[in-house]
């Protein structure tokens, strides 16, 4: 019965390409921005989110997902999207896809269809062998893609959520209600206005964050934030309230609900990251939180909540799950801010002293996305310059492998190191 552990395992020569001229920097770079990264947008207004610097783009991947073991792509700065095909060479081509904006999710929705979403409102679709772009009507970062209730979602910075309908995009914007454990309301939100931002989207609800009311200093950046999941109101079960007086809240019926995820926050910020989806089975929805908090879906009260995994994934408390991905058994592989690759036994349970979780990969710099084939085989991507990692772990065993895999970017610029956003165009604390 593990309950942490560390995963001593060997490299590739290729870590040594990687690490003796290259990996000191990445590492002071990280240090500096913490997470930092690409975005040439120009869009944010003034206010809580200042008008994001033009940096210039290092050449850093964000996100990996595939079809199969033989259909897996991987995207990031510079409008970059490679695909690998199987090849024995473990060679990823670049493909054109008509966009230098920094690609930060792709996402599939098992029709054989691919979607990806990034900066300035991008959001790309790939059918047969090509990518094309769609408009989204917006020009903000876009940071998630996803299903939600059955139907298709694009969301990101300042609450910008975009419904699909057909093969156009739509806002749905609308009033929100803030509800307490007890799902009382205890506040109204707008997302235009009281929306952070909106950063991933499961079946059962969109995650992100909102401005804390309660927040007590000068809310600069991602700072003054509480993490949220909203779910669609369904008013025929949740009733108003007749208000005591005319004006008062809650006199209008909501769009949405919001829940804060946790009470216990420790940092003047907290967001949704991540999360897995699965619309049959509860137990394989998973969510990360930028405090490096894990959580899982279930119905132990009766309605759908998130419970959480104790101890955090994340030694800094400002430090985040970045990316999930869930083997066939269930169990959870995780990328971090700290730069580690963490596995958790499906019957992972710190309390009861079941199942371990296991660091298998412990880096210089952060990592953003991964995915797997289900045959022992996953990708990772990161703040790496060029490269992405393929592993291979057997959980039965034990054993952990990786290498590195060398990708050509697009010609671009290099990153100014004076960066004041993250990797998706959050600025950072």
């Amino acid at each position: 019965m593990n309950k942490i552990a560390s995963a001593h395992v060997g490299n590739n020569s290729l870590i040594a390409t990687l690490c003796l001229p290259v990996v000191m920097a990445l590492a002071l770079v990280a240090l500096i921005l913490f997470a930092g990264a690409c975005s040439d947008d120009t869009t944010a207004p003034e206010g809580l989110f200042p008008a994001q610097p033009d940096p210039e783009s290092r050449n850093w991947l964000f996100t990996v997902y595939g079809h199969s073991a033989d259909d897996v792509y991987a995207a990031g700065a510079k409008g970059a999207m490679f695909h690998y095909n199987g090849n024995l060479e473990n060679s990823w081509t670049l493909m054109p896809v008509g966009t230098s904006k920094a690609i930060t999710s792709i996402w599939d929705p098992g029709d054989g269809t691919l979607y990806a979403t990034g900066h300035g409102g991008v959001i790309l679709r790939k059918t047969g062998d090509s990518w094309t772009n769609m408009s989204s009507g917006t020009t903000r970062d876009l940071y998630g893609i996803g299903r939600f209730e059955g139907n298709i979602y694009a969301c990101g910075f300042e609450g910008t959520l975009l419904k699909l309908n057909g093969s156009a995009w739509g806002g749905t914007p609308g009033l929100s209600w803030i509800l307490d454990v007890a799902r009382a309301p205890v506040d109204t939100i707008e997302f235009s206005l009281d929306v952070a931002s909106l950063v991933t989207v499961n079946s059962f609800f969109i995650g992100g964050a909102y401005n804390d009311r309660n927040f007590i200093g000068e809310p600069v950046g991602m700072t003054g934030t509480r993490g949220g999941v909203w779910e669609l109101a369904d008013n025929s079960i949740f009733q108003v309230v007749p208000p005591p007086a005319p004006g008062e809240p809650f006199s209008v019926l909501p769009d949405w609900f919001l829940r804060p995820l946790s009470g216990e926050q420790i940092v003047d910020a907290e967001w949704m990251l991540t999360t897995t989806s699965d619309p049959a089975d509860l137990s394989r929805n998973y969510l990360g939180t930028s405090e490096g908090w894990l959580f899982q879906l279930s119905d132990a009260r009766g309605d759908t909540v998130w419970t959480k995994f104790y101890p955090s994934v994340t030694v800094n408390p400002g430090a985040g799950i970045q990316s999930i991905w869930l083997d066939a058994q269930g169990n959870v592989y995780m990328v971090t801010d700290e730069g580690e690759i963490v596995f958790q036994t499906v019957d992972y349970n710190f309390t009861n002293g079941t199942g371990s979780r296991t660091v298998l990969y412990s880096g210089p710099v952060a990592l953003t996305g991964i995915w797997g084939t289900g045959q022992g085989t996953f990708y990772v991507v990161g703040y790496i310059d060029d490269y992405l990692m393929r592993c291979t772990h057997n959980p039965s065993s034990g054993y952990f492998n990786f290498v590195f895999v060398s990708v050509t970017f697009p010609a671009g610029k290099a990153m100014d190191p004076g960066l004041t956003v993250d990797k998706f165009g959050r600025p950072l604390y």
